[in-house]
């Protein structure tokens, strides 16, 4: 495992399709949360009520500290955003 900012790195699981690096930012994100840890170091694919899970934490988290005074995202509401849509992509499309 190397050291990213402090943060040790886990290894990005395959069902992860954001890159190492959105990844390791992911894993500084939640850093401290040990649901979501384990959600995100599964070698399988989450179930979709886990899957729920971390977009409601990520959804909270950007609600808390991903706007500007202006409600425009900013750099951390981006990550968010982009987390939300590689957790979203898992999700199994609804008929």
């Amino acid at each position: 495992m190397e050291h990213h900012d402090g943060v040790a790195e886990a290894a990005r699981p395959a069902w992860f399709t954001g890159g190492t690096r959105l990844f390791g930012d992911f894993m500084s994100l939640i850093e401290g949360q040990p649901k979501m840890l384990a959600i995100s170091s599964a070698k399988e694919l989450p179930s979709s009520q886990s899957i729920q899970e971390v977009l409601d934490y990520l959804s909270d988290e950007f609600m808390r500290s991903g706007t500007g005074p202006d409600w425009e995202p900013n750099q951390r509401g981006h990550l968010l955003e982009d987390l939300i849509d590689v957790f979203n992509d898992l999700l199994p499309e609804e008929d």
